[in-house]
């Protein structure tokens, strides 16, 4: 299920999340810039391009198929 893949960049969105926080809280968005920014990653469609992690790392991304997720999950909860 391409919803349940989508969910491996959770984690990071959370991480990039906290960082944000943490940047406006101190008012110092240099760490911010250096890890949401400047990394950049392959594209997918496009191997040759990169493009920076925070163009992935959006809710819209990663939760697009929220219904997907919780059938799957209840699925799962329910047994063979």
């Amino acid at each position: 299920m391409p919803a349940l893949i989508n969910l491996r960049g959770y984690p990071a969105l959370i991480l990039m999340y906290v960082a944000a926080l943490g940047a406006a809280f101190r008012r110092n968005f240099t760490p911010l810039v250096g890890f949401a920014v400047e990394p950049a990653v392959r594209d997918t469609y496009q191997p040759r391009d990169r493009i920076p992690v925070v163009a992935l790392l959006n809710a819209r991304s990663i939760v697009s198929s929220a219904e997907q997720i919780a059938a799957a999950l209840a699925h799962v909860g329910r047994g063979p």
